[in-house]
């Protein structure tokens, strides 16, 4: 089984920005684990790279600004 280190950095910052569009329809997610540990694996990489998460503007430039018109 793979751990989230083997998958590329870009396709988890997608996947993770695929579930926060989702959440209005599907507020479960919130309180999936499978969506925490995303984060805080998204969270500890962007802190390496010298990102403050809980700066909005700087977590979302770091997460790559994705459009969600882009992905009708």
């Amino acid at each position: 089984m793979r751990t989230l280190n083997d998958y590329p950095l870009r396709e988890l910052k997608v996947i993770y920005q695929v579930l926060q569009l989702g959440i209005q329809t599907y507020p479960e997610v919130l309180d999936s684990v499978l969506h925490q540990d995303l984060f805080d694996y998204l969270r500890l990489q962007a802190l390496k790279e010298g990102v403050d998460p809980s700066m909005p503007d700087e977590w979302q430039q770091w997460l790559g600004n994705m459009d969600p018109t882009a992905m009708a």
